[in-house]
């Protein structure tokens, strides 16, 4: 199979959620703070994933929530370097007020990105692209996200899509994330959330990338995951037991195994267009 699958990481606290009356997230297991978030689970998943990466010789993107980033251990931080970095917000914010009722102005929105741009920039370098908390955007996000000097974004997701490719606007580079069918015919995203919360299996995933690379207007399959969720559930609202953890690492490893020969970060997929497009 001849098909790009561009994979990307969503590296936030663990499992960020809204809070009434603010725009920062806080986590769903503890009571944290924006500037205090909660990584357990974050750092062991991350760890996991960069194992995997350095193993197969395989580069990906990460998008970094920037409190997160400030807690990590400086050989994580080292490790990431080699990888496409984007910002994720400062705290996981929810930029829209959708979940939150608090909507931020466009001058509270350019700080938190300025913040979360200086930090990444301070502790590996500046950051290419953005990927919005919750895939919340409007275009006047996009065009904040633009003035500060990023060169792509990927929040959008285009709904069972028919042709999917990197395009302009707003001044940036959209790489959209997109859903397709699995194995029954059913909607399935390129998030793995599935996958971790044991309600969708590797062949779902294969299938649905499979079934892309067969439409010769899709460029490429996009899949996104947070590391958290390889160490905790949602749906039991704990940390994994020792079975269900090494379960659910095997499920993503497996899923690598399978892919390994096409997975490509969103920079080298953007450098090959780049290339394709010269006179």
């Amino acid at each position: 199979m001849n098909h790009r699958v561009l994979l990307t990481f969503d590296v936030d606290r663990d499992w960020p959620i809204e809070k009434y009356g603010r725009m920062e997230a806080i986590s769903g297991m503890k009571d944290d703070t924006p500037d205090d978030p909660a990584i357990r689970a974050t750092a062991q998943g991350l760890e996991f994933i960069l194992d995997i990466l350095e193993e197969k010789g395989k580069r990906a993107t990460f998008f970094l929530e920037a409190a997160v980033l400030n807690k990590l251990q400086r050989d994580t931080v080292s490790r990431l370097s080699k990888h496409d970095i984007g910002c994720h917000g400062y705290a996981h914010e929810d930029f829209l007020g959708l979940g939150t009722g608090y909507t931020p102005t466009s001058e509270e929105r350019t700080n938190v990105l300025r913040t979360a741009q200086a930090i990444i920039s301070d502790r590996i370098r500046p950051p290419m692209g953005f990927r919005a908390p919750y895939l919340r955007w409007d275009r006047e996000l996009l065009r904040l996200v633009s003035n500060l000097g990023f060169q792509y974004d990927s929040s959008e997701t285009i709904k069972q899509a028919t042709a999917l490719q990197a395009y302009e606007t707003n001044g940036l580079l959209e790489v959209p994330l997109s859903t397709g069918t699995d194995m029954e015919n059913a909607i399935i995203s390129g998030y793995l959330w599935q996958l971790h919360e044991g309600k969708r299996s590797v062949d779902d995933y294969l299938y649905f990338i499979r079934n892309q690379a067969e439409n010769p207007r899709i460029e490429y399959s996009m899949l996104a995951t947070h590391p958290w969720h390889l160490y905790l559930s949602t749906g039991k609202r704990s940390y994994l037991p020792g079975d269900e953890l090494q379960r659910n690492l095997g499920a993503f490893r497996g899923l690598m195994d399978q892919i390994e020969d096409n997975v490509m970060a969103i920079d080298e997929y953007l450098t090959h267009l780049s290339e394709q497009n010269k006179p």
